[in-house]
């Protein structure tokens, strides 16, 4: 699907009929380019991107929530603000030596549970999308599964193990 971008194999592949769903994109980063969910939007989907920094979202439709997750909420943390490949400090992965190049700023997170339940998200939520350079396990652990359910999933790992069979696995 890499081809013809994520968002648009969701629609063609996943959900073909569906114009009316419903998003989560967590890392929504740019509003328009690479983006996840723009596509989904632009079919009538609705929906929520997280990004304590977003960028060239003011032609988007989604509810912007400019917060970072992680799995306990109140937690002080320490983001490097890097466009594109920022992320929380300690999670960090691949892209860590780039990142670290970036201005640092303190940070206090959110669930993603206490996200979807502050925007009155639907028990459906037809895709999600966790791109969040590293933090990505612990963003999942942020959600009550059992008052939310996803139809698709996109998660990033970079083919980082153990994060990746630690995703899979938690799955």
């Amino acid at each position: 699907y890499s081809e013809i971008g994520q968002d648009k194999w969701v629609l063609f592949r996943m959900f073909p009929e569906t114009r009316d769903g419903y998003f989560l994109d967590v890392g929504s980063g740019h509003g328009t380019i690479g983006s996840n969910t723009k596509a989904l939007e632009e079919r009538g989907w609705r929906g929520i991107c997280v990004d304590p920094f977003p960028s060239h979202m003011e032609v988007r439709r989604c509810v912007m929530v400019r917060d970072v997750v992680s799995n306990t909420s109140g937690q002080v943390i320490r983001f490097h603000t890097h466009e594109g490949l920022g992320g929380i400090e300690d999670t960090l992965g691949k892209w860590k030596e780039e990142a670290s190049k970036s201005p640092v700023v303190e940070l206090t997170t959110v669930t993603l549970g206490e996200v979807l339940a502050r925007q009155h998200a639907p028990a459906f939520i037809h895709f999600m999308s966790v791109d969040i350079e590293g933090a990505e396990l612990q963003a999942l652990q942020g959600i009550p599964f059992e008052r939310y359910q996803f139809g698709a999933m996109a998660i990033e790992h970079n083919e980082e193990e153990p994060k990746r069979s630690n995703i899979v696995n938690f799955l």
